[in-house]
C-alpha cells in the first residue's frame, strides 16, 4: 500500500495523467491536499518570464550566429530575472509574457531610468523585452513605439580612434612578447585598416587573405547574421597595413614550425588541445586589455572598425557608399548613424568649394551695396 501511494502521487505530479490514473476500489484513502493554487496543464511555474524567453531562443537558434545567439541569451535571462522580481515586489501585476501591460513596461522603464541607463541601452533592452513579447503573440511595445511612448535616443558621438592614440597602440603591441604579440601587432594593423568586425578576423582562414596582386583583398568567411540576413563579401586591405601583414604571415609559419604544424586553417592560430585552432572571444579580450594597460587608452575592439570609416570619410566624403559596402552595411544610413559621418569642417569646406573659380565670389552683393 505504501508503494502503492507513492505511485499515486508521483502520477498526480503531471496533471495530463491525474485524470488518467484509477485508485483502487478497496483500501483507498483521503488524499492530502496541497496547499496553493492548483495549477493547470498550462501553467508556467513560478517563473512564466524566463520559460517563454528559453522557448524563444531556443527556436531563433538556428538562424542566428552562435556568438549572438549567447549574447542574447545572456541578456533575456537577465530581463527575466528582473521581470520576475518587480513581480516578487508587487510592482507589476505579472510576469507572464502574454499578460504584461503598458502600465507594467512603464514599470520597467522607470526602473531603467532609476539605475540611471543611458537612452540607447533602455532602447536596447526594451527591444530585447518586445522581441519576446511579440513572439508570445503581445502587441504591447509596438503598441508604445506607434504612440512614441519609449525613450528618445539622442545621436550619440561616434568613437573613432585619433591618429595619436592609435600610434600609441601600435607602440604598446611592440612591447607584448612571443606569438601574443604577434597577433596583437596583426590586429593593430588589420582592425583600422579593413573594418572588420571583431569575429570576421577572429575567425579568418588563411585561404580568406589575398596578397597575389596590388589591391590586397580579406574574404569575409563569417559575417554578422551569416545564418539569416549577412553576406559573405570581399573587403580591401589597405596599404598602411601590408608591411604588418607580410611581417605576421612570416611569424606565422615560425610559430607553425615551432609547434610541428605544417599548415593551419586558422589565419590566428593558437593550441588547444594540440591542435592549431580559433582564438576565442576572451582570449583576443585578453590581449586587447594588455594594450590597454601599455598604452594607458581604453579602446574596445570594434573602436577600431569605426576608426577604419571615419578616416576613409574624412579622406573622401565622396566614398560613403563605397566605405558601407566594406563594412557589410545594406545602407549607408546604418554607416552614417553608427560609424562615420561627413565631419563639419569637411562639409564646410566642400560646399564653399562648389563656387570656388567659379567667379561667384566677385559678384555683387545686393544685401550690402
Amino acid at each position: 500500500m505504501k508503494k502503492e501511494r507513492i505511485e499515486k502521487e508521483e502520477i498526480h505530479d503531471d496533471p495530463g495523467l491525474a485524470d488518467a490514473y484509477e485508485a483502487p476500489e478497496k483500501g483507498r484513502r483521503r488524499e492530502r491536499r496541497k496547499c496553493g493554487k492548483p495549477r493547470g496543464g498550462r501553467s508556467m511555474g513560478r517563473y512564466p518570464f524566463l520559460v517563454m524567453v528559453n522557448k524563444y531562443l531556443e527556436e531563433r537558434k538556428p538562424f542566428i550566429a552562435e556568438s549572438t545567439w549567447t549574447e542574447r541569451s545572456r541578456k533575456l535571462k537577465m530581463l527575466a530575472r528582473t521581470f520576475t522580481q518587480l513581480k516578487e515586489q508587487g510592482k507589476i501585476a505579472s510576469q507572464n509574457p502574454k499578460k504584461l501591460t503598458k502600465r507594467d513596461i512603464g514599470v520597467f522603464i522607470e526602473l531603467m531610468k532609476s539605475k540611471r541607463l543611458d537612452e540607447e541601452t533602455q532602447r536596447t533592452y526594451l527591444s530585447r523585452v518586445g522581441s519576446v513579447l511579440t513572439w508570445c503573440g503581445n502587441p504591447v511595445i509596438d503598441q508604445l513605439r506607434a504612440e512614441r511612448q519609449l525613450p528618445k535616443v539622442p545621436r550619440k558621438e561616434l568613437r573613432s580612434l585619433s591618429e595619436s592614440e592609435l600610434e600609441k597602440i601600435i607602440r604598446a603591441a611592440e612591447k607584448i612578447p612571443g606569438w601574443t604579440g604577434e597577433v596583437a601587432r596583426f590586429l593593430t594593423h588589420m582592425y583600422p585598416y579593413t573594418g572588420l568586425r571583431p569575429s570576421e578576423l577572429r575567425l579568418a582562414e588563411i585561404d580568406d587573405i589575398d596578397i597575389s596582386n596590388d589591391n590586397w583583398t580579406i574574404w569575409v568567411r563569417h559575417p554578422k547574421g551569416e545564418n539569416s540576413y549577412g553576406s559573405k563579401r570581399t573587403v580591401p586591405i589597405l596599404p598602411p597595413a601590408k608591411e604588418a601583414i607580410l611581417r605576421f604571415l612570416e611569424k606565422r609559419l615560425e610559430h607553425l614550425r615551432a609547434i610541428e604544424k605544417t599548415h593551419a586553417r586558422p589565419l590566428i592560430p593558437t593550441m588547444k588541445r594540440g591542435s592549431a585552432d580559433f582564438y576565442s572571444v576572451n582570449s583576443f579580450q585578453k590581449i586587447k586589455r594588455r594594450m590597454e594597460e601599455l598604452s594607458g587608452i581604453r579602446f574596445k575592439l570594434k573602436d577600431f572598425r569605426t576608426t577604419f570609416a571615419q578616416q576613409c570619410i574624412d579622406q573622401n566624403p565622396s566614398l560613403l557608399s563605397h566605405v558601407s559596402k566594406a563594412l557589410g552595411h545594406s545602407s549607408t544610413s546604418t554607416t552614417e548613424k553608427h560609424y562615420a559621418r561627413v565631419r563639419d569642417d569637411s562639409m564646410i569646406r566642400d560646399l564653399c568649394n562648389l563656387y570656388k573659380d567659379t567667379g561667384s565670389n566677385k559678384k555683387e552683393n545686393i544685401l550690402i551695396e
